[in-house]
């Protein structure tokens, strides 16, 4: 009987030392998540980071403001305080769809969810031909006060001065029409004021389905370069490249 009333009484030496042996893994198991950086340009990308050991996050919420790109998974195993833990770090490539102050959503890892966080999107510089840029985009647009259900040709090039490692260029449907992409890239290689540029052509089909203003907004593209001499030299030696279209307002 004694020892009953010990045992809900008091708390014994023996669980009080388990708990204090479980605590640091309690508190490990919160996820945490953090951008590599909090102030970035439109069309630039910022890395999210989620460390966790309940498996992976869900990014789905992310693709409301963002688009997704190179994910990537790792496992860490170090020793502490005689004990063995695990730790598993995600990575999500995120490119923001607007600017402004954007918040990245909590993300549900396990039983668990991460905080938000805010990233701040500064509006992007548009580089143009006069810019010497080491990459630009122009944007063409054959009719700018086209009719209700008309189909209106846009074609979007990419100029680059440098190898690509990778790339994407993305050109958003505008509200109130649909666009569709139409035929294969077409590549060329052309001299814009004196520099060698690679050039990519996309060309759309945009068909608006009300009247008023239209509002296109630019291309983007985000990538890398394959690097080299040339590519530091002109300001891409950490290998990203960037560039964005200025936006164009249909009527």
């Amino acid at each position: 009987m004694t020892r009953a009333i010990n045992m809900h009484g008091h708390w014994p030496r023996q669980v009080l030392a388990a708990l204090l042996l479980w605590l640091p893994l309690l508190a490990w198991a919160q996820p945490r998540a953090w951008l590599d950086r909090d102030r970035i340009a439109m069309g630039d990308t910022v890395t999210l980071n989620v460390e966790s050991d309940q498996g992976a996050p869900d990014f789905t919420p992310l693709r409301t403001d963002f688009d997704l790109s190179g994910q990537t998974s790792s496992r860490q195993v170090e020793w502490s305080n005689g004990s063995m833990q695990q730790r598993n770090l995600y990575g999500v490539a995120l490119t923001p769809r607007r600017s402004g102050a954007l918040v990245v959503p909590g993300l549900v890892v396990g039983s668990a969810r991460t905080a938000p966080l805010t990233l701040q999107v500064d509006a992007a510089t548009v580089a143009g031909p006069d810019s010497n840029a080491l990459a630009f985009i122009e944007t063409v647009v054959d009719d700018d006060t086209p009719y209700v259900q008309q189909s209106v040709g846009v074609v979007v090039r990419l100029y680059f001065a440098a190898q690509l490692a990778s790339g994407e260029l993305v050109l958003d449907t505008p509200a109130g029409a649909s666009l569709q992409r139409v035929g294969d890239d077409r590549t060329d290689v052309r001299q814009v004021n004196g520099r060698r540029y690679n050039v990519v052509e996309r060309r759309f089909l945009l068909i608006p389905e009300r009247s008023g203003a239209l509002r296109l907004a630019g291309a983007r593209f985000s990538g890398r370069s394959a690097g080299g001499f040339f590519d530091d030299f002109f300001g891409g030696g950490d290998g990203r490249m960037n560039a964005t279209s200025a936006d164009r307002t249909l009527q």
